[in-house]
């Protein structure tokens, strides 16, 4: 095969994916490699790396070879670069380091590199050694773990990982979270995986802020709808808040709020109109991240606070909002000493409000006396709230003991 013929069957990812990965398997075999192009040691190095690390078991290196190869044919932008160019050419040099493993990248690549293979047993093996500060972290080589694995289709594997973003999400928030999910949202449509698409937009939807970006979206939805599994498109057209749309679905929410008419609150709710934990953000100029509750506290009403949170409304609100945007303080600063008491007893956090206690120095703001009393003296009979709960046909009956 003549040098351009070859550099055009290589062109096509797939046929460039098993070159990288039987190339790599003689490296990894000891195999003289004379001069091997560099991607197929790499393949080579994190192959070894995995073996060290208890990931990659005997039996198991021509399908390990295989896949990364495949993965990194399709993932990496410079793939086909390092695969023709000789090693003295500009191009080759210029990406060459980003591709290092040293130090702290050490865990990022071997989190890629075992998310692109599809291991979850190994995942979790380094999940335990390494712990998760660099689970969200972008390897150059195989994207966000999340990313590869759902590239790659590896459905167990990404369970895994949307598990811990479900779990952590509240108490670690993290904006690489959000840039994970929206590359391994693209990954799955890409790779036509319904299934793992599906997870993904509902973690999306549930636990990130409304979708600020109209291009992606409309990126997405011009992959789904070359998708024979309808869902997608249902999912994207009829779930996913976006900017625009979510403020106009928020003003009837907000009026409801403000005349303290619970039932139409329940009913904007529970028709899917506006979800109770996702954030959005308000119209002016350097606006600030907002949820449902925050805007109930500001509303004025207990009523409809109560509402939220018997309907599912986190009592912190989003975990990513910062000062005045968490419920509790709003409603401090607002001097609502009702719905104060209310976020305590649905266990919101106190952490965040002591900025407000004073005025100027050591001395006490005289508006923020009877919270700061309410809160030295405890927040009252909670027992003798939820059986009115009960009594009221909501909630459930607590027991003393």
């Amino acid at each position: 095969m003549g040098v351009n013929s070859g550099r055009r069957y290589l062109r096509n990812k797939d046929n460039l994916g098993a070159h990288l990965g039987h190339l790599a398997l003689g490296a990894f075999a000891g195999k003289p490699d004379g001069r091997l192009p560099y991607l197929p040691r790499l393949i080579a190095r994190r192959m070894k790396l995995l073996r060290q690390y208890g990931v990659m078991q005997d039996g198991q290196e021509l399908a390990y070879a295989l896949i990364l190869g495949k993965q990194l044919a399709a993932q990496c932008d410079s793939a086909y670069n390092l695969a023709i160019y000789k090693s003295t050419s500009q191009r080759f040099v210029d990406v060459l380091p980003r591709f290092n493993i040293v130090g702290v990248n050490l865990e990022v690549e071997l989190f890629a590199t075992t998310a692109a293979a599809g291991d979850a047993v190994g995942f979790q093996k380094l999940m335990d050694q390494f712990g998760t500060a660099g689970l969200f972290r972008k390897s150059y080589a195989f994207g966000y773990a999340l990313a590869a694995a759902a590239a790659g289709n590896h459905m167990k594997l990404v369970n895994l990982i949307a598990d811990w973003v479900m779990y952590n999400y509240r108490t670690v928030p993290d904006d690489e979270y959000n840039l994970a999910i929206i590359d391994a949202i693209d990954a799955s449509l890409a790779g036509g995986h319904s299934d793992v698409a599906l997870l993904l937009l509902k973690v999306y939807h549930r636990f990130f802020p409304v979708l600020q970006h109209e291009d992606v979206y409309n990126r997405w939805l011009s992959m789904a709808v070359k998708l024979p599994d309808h869902r997608i498109v249902q999912t994207l057209t009829f779930t996913i808040r976006r900017f625009p749309d979510v403020l106009s679905r928020i003003t009837p929410f907000e009026m409801a709020c403000k005349r303290n008419d619970t039932s139409m609150v329940r009913m904007i709710v529970l028709s899917g109109i506006v979800d109770p934990n996702q954030g959005y953000y308000e119209r002016q100029a350097g606006a600030s991240l907002e949820n449902a509750l925050v805007t109930a506290v500001a509303a004025g009403k207990v009523g409809p606070v109560e509402e939220l949170l018997l309907l599912g409304a986190h009592p912190d609100g989003l975990p990513n909002s910062k000062g005045r945007q968490r419920p509790l303080r709003r409603a401090l600063v607002d001097n609502r000493l009702e719905t104060f008491r209310l976020l305590l007893v649905w266990g919101a956090d106190t952490q965040d409000i002591w900025p407000e206690w004073f005025d100027a120095g050591d001395k006490m703001d005289p508006r923020r006396r009877r919270f700061f009393d309410l809160l030295q003296s405890g927040v009252g009979d909670t027992f003798g709230y939820w059986n009115d709960l009960v009594r009221r046909g909501r909630g459930f009956v607590e027991e003393r003991n």
